[in-house]
């Protein structure tokens, strides 16, 4: 047998710092992927400029990057839908609570899109603006 076919093999170039280092380049580091991840403007830049020479990081960095994005998209639409709708019961507490400036008696009424103070006793119409 050839000494050669043994060295040559899948087996023995694993411990062969070369090829080690060109495994490296191809997975990428995790390091790079936190780093896109907590600075994705980051991230993409670190992908345009190693997505040719290392692979590997680029596409590591890419992804920290566009999780990120994703995860903030996530978390502002949480918001807007939490906050939205608390925002209607707000506007309510507050146009209620301006109507019982003018009296106890007082109660918010909305007509056509607009909010008015009408007195439940007399009757009496107030539009706020």
């Amino acid at each position: 047998m050839d000494y050669n076919q043994y060295n040559n093999n899948d087996y023995n170039n694993l411990y062969d710092g070369n090829n080690n280092q060109q495994r490296r380049i191809k997975e990428g580091s995790l390091i790079w992927g936190v780093l896109g991840f907590m600075f994705p403007m980051l991230g993409l830049i670190l992908y345009l400029v190693w997505k040719d020479s290392k692979p590997g990081d680029a596409k590591i960095a890419g992804k920290g990057a566009l999780i990120c994005v994703f995860v903030e998209m996530g978390i502002s639409l949480i918001a807007v839908l939490f906050f939205g709708a608390s925002w209607g019961q707000a506007q309510d507490s507050i146009v209620n609570n301006t109507c019982k400036t003018y009296g106890e008696t007082y109660e918010s009424v909305k007509k056509d899109g607009k909010w008015y103070c009408q007195d439940t006793v007399s009757g009496e119409t107030i539009m706020l603006e």
